[in-house]
Formats: C-alpha cells, sequence, structure tokens
C-alpha cells in the first residue's frame, strides 16, 4: 500500500473488521469510501468479497460486476465475480467468467480450482479433469487434487 493511500488504508481496516466477524463494519467502511470515489476498483473488489462472504451474492454480483468493468484483466476480481455468479444461480454466466480468468491466468492456484468448482457445478466434466490435471501440474504434493480427480 502507497504513503498516504486513504484507500488502501480503509480497505485494510475492512479486512481487519471482517477477520474479527464485523462484517457489517466493513461493509460500511466500504460503501462510505465508495462515496468518495463510486469506481475505485479495490474497494468495489474488497466490497464484493465481504458480500461474498456473508452469502450475499446478489449485492457481491453488484460490486463485482463494475469492478470487473473497471478492470476486466484482472483475475482475481473474476474469480471473485464468477463465484458471485455462482452463488445466484447463474451458471451460464459464471461459466464465461471461469472461463476468461483461465484464458488471462492459467496457471493460478485460485483461477484453476475456481475452475473446477464452476465448471462442476456445470456438469463439464471433462474441463473439471482439465484443471484438476492442471492443479496437479502445478501442485503435485497436493493430495486433495488427486483425491479430486480419482471421483472422476
Amino acid at each position: 500500500m502507497a504513503a498516504n493511500d486513504p484507500f488502501g488504508e480503509i480497505i485494510k481496516k475492512a479486512e481487519d473488521l471482517q477477520k474479527k466477524g464485523d462484517a457489517a463494519g466493513a461493509l460500511v467502511a466500504l460503501k462510505t469510501a465508495l462515496k468518495d470515489e463510486p469506481d475505485n476498483v479495490q474497494v468495489l473488489f474488497s466490497l464484493g468479497k465481504v458480500y461474498n462472504g456473508l452469502g450475499d451474492f446478489k449485492n457481491a454480483v453488484t460490486a463485482l460486476q463494475r469492478a470487473c468493468h473497471l478492470a476486466p484483466r484482472n483475475h482475481a476480481i473474476l474469480v471473485s465475480y464468477s463465484r458471485a455468479l455462482s452463488g445466484i444461480g447463474n451458471t451460464k454466466d459464471a461459466l464465461t467468467v471461469a472461463e476468461a480468468s483461465i484464458r488471462l491466468k492459467p496457471d493460478s492456484i485460485e483461477v484453476l480450482e475456481n475452475g473446477c468448482n464452476v465448471f462442476f457445478v456445470a456438469g463439464k466434466v471433462s474441463e473439471v479433469i482439465n484443471c484438476l490435471e492442471r492443479l496437479i501440474a502445478l501442485k503435485p504434493n497436493e493430495k486433495r487434487y488427486y483425491r479430486e480427480l480419482n471421483h472422476f
């Protein structure tokens, strides 16, 4: 975080509040920050993550959709957006977003794990297997990937 970065400080405060179980306080801090700068990508991303954590996927989608519009090549935002879309049952768009994140960052553990989840929900077994094989190549000592692959 850059010196005198008020939004970075607000995001850090919101993360700390959420870790302490005060998601409501985190939401207030982030929403207040958005009043000053409604198109701050990092604040929108943080807001979406808090909503995702609360299971409030509708509000997560709203925040993360805006963040994706402003930063369409940010794989971390795409992963969170895909999760939120899955949470509201929008599998079609969740797939599109998950596939975009995999194209952007094909060697990211987070991206591939999200891909596995979204592809599984969509019934795309070959894509799940492909993601698991890529995860195993990246982390060959991670036993859970082998266990999950054995289910197919």
